[in-house]
């Protein structure tokens, strides 16, 4: 395994030459500790590598893309497979876990992957100790659909949501669903990592506009759209041991999101707010349910989570903090940056808050000092989204006077 870099402002910067599964073989043969074993290298996976490779945990990264970034780490024995999700990842798995002396632990990075194991759990966990609740209520909490109920039921309050077929969403077919629903609305697809992350359309014809182009999308969530930039959007996240007792949790807030007021956090940070945890409570009382949710915003305010629930699922020994501090904010700069453009573009932005943004202490995903691959990496792209998101922003025309 190699990697090699260029000049950080060309078009290549890095080639990562991963292993194959049956190089590190004999290295999982040979270990004392349990292997953990992380699917994805994205900037979650990365979180992962770094935390649990510190530890001095034998760490196995299984990838397909190898241009991101954040496969340039120095952490980890990095291996190379087709696709994450399917037969590739499951043949992958299975010989890893054959040859380990001891039960690896195992980290996903995305919905889909948690989808596509849940599938045979049984199977996985008698081969990994996994994070995952039991099966059925698992899928109750990945699919968006089912979520919903799930938490009224638990006695969250909620925006009212409606389950709409897709070709009713298209304007295919009539819908009593839609002629309910105000606009502007969300919506969003029931299965998580579609084609369409969410949308906010403020007519019915721009809906069925927006989705038009998508008909392997059969089911949409359409809820209630609440106001508010992306600072109002808060966060909490917990841990359940084996025995179901609340470990570490952790409350934050959104500083900006991509797309904006919308979707993924690019920038949060963390925040002391008990209420909220009390009410985010409100969901897994009884569940016996894991969560390792917002992973990297823990990590840099003292919640080394990945370690931590390396050392509760195996019963080893870890030295890792535990506790919130909210020192820092943390920033995806693989992301952030054309988000940054448009908020300091927009004249509606409050100046001070991004005065706010740019003065307080921040830890950026692929920045590191002990690990700066990723971070060189990340340069060249960066500019070139960055440069671009300031070229869209001046070619768009002024906007007019405002409306009484």
């Amino acid at each position: 395994m190699s990697t090699r870099f260029f000049c950080p402002l060309g078009g290549s910067l890095s080639v990562v030459v991963p292993l194959s599964v049956e190089d590190v073989l004999p290295r999982l043969r040979n270990s004392t500790r349990a292997p953990a074993v992380v699917v994805g290298l994205c900037t979650h996976g990365l979180a992962n590598v770094r935390s649990l490779a510190r530890q001095g945990i034998p760490v196995v990264a299984l990838e397909c893309n190898w241009a991101q970034p954040s496969a340039a780490t120095r952490y980890g024995l990095k291996v190379g497979v087709r696709a994450l999700e399917g037969p590739p990842l499951h043949d992958a798995l299975e010989r890893i876990a054959g040859a380990s002396a001891r039960r690896p632990v195992l980290y996903v990075t995305n919905d889909r992957m948690v989808r596509d194991l849940n599938r045979d759990q049984a199977h996985w966990r008698e081969r990994f100790h996994l994070l995952f609740p039991e099966q059925a209520l698992l899928r109750e909490l990945i699919e968006k659909d089912t979520l919903a109920p799930l938490a009224e039921r638990q006695g969250l309050r909620l925006p009212r949501s409606w389950s709409v077929a897709g070709a009713e969403v298209r304007g295919e077919a009539p819908s009593a669903a839609l002629d309910a629903i105000p606009f502007p609305c969300i919506a969003k697809p029931v299965t998580p990592m579609s084609a369409i992350k969410v949308l906010r359309p403020r007519t019915r014809e721009a809906l069925a506009a927006a989705t038009k182009g998508h008909p392997e999308i059969d089911r949409y969530i359409v809820q209630e759209w609440i106001p508010g930039d992306d600072e109002r959007v808060f966060f909490t996240a917990y841990y359940f041991d084996a025995s179901g007792d609340l470990r570490w949790p952790f409350a934050g807030q959104k500083i900006r999101q991509v797309p904006r007021t919308l979707g993924n956090s690019t920038a949060a940070r963390g925040v002391v707010r008990p209420d909220l945890l009390e009410e985010g409570l409100r969901l897994f009382r009884g569940l016996g349910y894991r969560s390792d949710f917002w992973l990297k915003t823990l990590i840099v305010n003292g919640v080394d989570l990945p370690a931590l629930v390396y050392g509760d699922l195996t019963g080893e020994p870890v030295a890792a903090p535990d506790r919130q501090r909210n020192r820092y904010a943390w920033v995806d700069g693989d992301r952030d940056g054309p988000v940054f453009v448009e908020s300091v573009f927009d004249a509606g932005y409050p100046r001070g808050r991004l005065l706010r943004h740019v003065l307080e202490p921040k830890r950026f995903a692929l920045f590191d000092w002990r690990d700066p691959a990723p971070y060189l990496a990340w340069w060249g792209p960066m500019l070139r989204s960055t440069a671009a998101a300031v070229a869209r922003r001046l070619r768009r025309p002024p906007a007019g006077p405002a409306r009484a």
